[in-house]
């Protein structure tokens, strides 16, 4: 008889009071057990995450507070989940957003997604999901702008053959929404905004490695002299702190989905909304 195949989820928090109870309700249809890393919150996030616990359909939800970068608090909440969930192989592992909600169409496009899911699989539909999470080596990055992309393309490296869920690419806004919040700007309120872009700006090269600075720039959103120059010195700092790259011709971007023609549109998407953020 065949054993059970579980699903694990999780996902980085910080100020997410009033949001993460109703995104890991969200999931509920995939009956999960979930693992948080907090950045400290001081607002109600670490109550609803206690409260998630009686949701039914949650087969549990855990918990490790510490200051951390958002790749780290990823890697934070992967060594909560061995520790407590014990995965084995072949059980399910998905990482998502806590501060979005998941509608039940794109549950049930991952519950589709994830019987056709094979060992050597990642599906990225946004919840990104893979079986057999054991046999990789892939703890998060210590980056916290574009850690994803520098996380697959590494997994990639290894043998993992990750897909890119065109139903989702194509559907994205039936199948989720993100609850109006603090954002960007209540969560790095103490940093300038020039400051914020050039983080946001030297981590994003560092994970997606673009292999000069033209193809680089080429990702802004608007251009001119200080942009320019913005620029041009997130990406020296970027190749002085170390850039992760996985391929010799190809950025980590294309790497991992070559010209996929929904790829080229979510990009577009991912771009206006990643640096268009930083305009204000």
């Amino acid at each position: 008889m065949a054993r059970e195949r579980r699903v694990f989820a999780y996902s980085t928090s910080y100020q997410n009071g009033g949001l993460i109870k109703d995104s890991i309700a969200s999931l509920k249809g995939l009956h999960p057990m979930v693992f948080i890393a907090d950045n400290c919150s001081t607002d109600s996030t670490i109550d609803d995450i206690k409260a998630a616990r009686d949701i039914p359909g949650i087969r549990g939800c855990y918990y490790v507070s510490q200051k951390c970068t958002r790749g780290r608090g990823r890697g934070l909440a992967v060594e909560l989940m061995a520790k407590k969930g014990k995965p084995r192989p072949h059980d399910y592992v998905i990482s998502f957003d806590s501060d979005r909600h998941y509608k039940k169409p794109f549950i049930d496009l991952m519950k589709k997604e994830m019987r056709e899911l094979k060992d050597n699989e990642i599906r990225d539909s946004d919840l990104c999901f893979f079986s057999n999470y054991l046999k990789y080596d892939l703890h998060w990055k210590d980056i916290f702008a574009a850690e994803d992309m520098e996380w697959r393309a590494r997994a990639k490296s290894q043998g993992v053959n990750v897909i890119l869920g065109h139903e989702y690419m194509t559907n994205f806004r039936k199948f989720y929404y993100n609850p109006p919040s603090g954002g960007e700007s209540g969560r790095y309120a103490s940093v300038s905004k020039v400051m914020r872009k050039i983080k946001a700006l030297v981590e994003t090269q560092r994970a997606v490695a673009f292999k000069s600075f033209p193809e680089f720039y080429a990702f802004a959103v608007k251009k001119g002299l200080l942009s320019y120059l913005v620029w041009r010195f997130a990406y020296a700092v970027a190749g002085m702190k170390g850039v992760y790259s996985y391929n010799k011709k190809l950025n980590n971007q294309r790497y991992i989905y070559g010209d996929d023609e929904f790829l080229k549109k979510h990009l577009e998407e991912t771009r206006r909304w990643r640096f268009g953020a930083y305009k204000k």
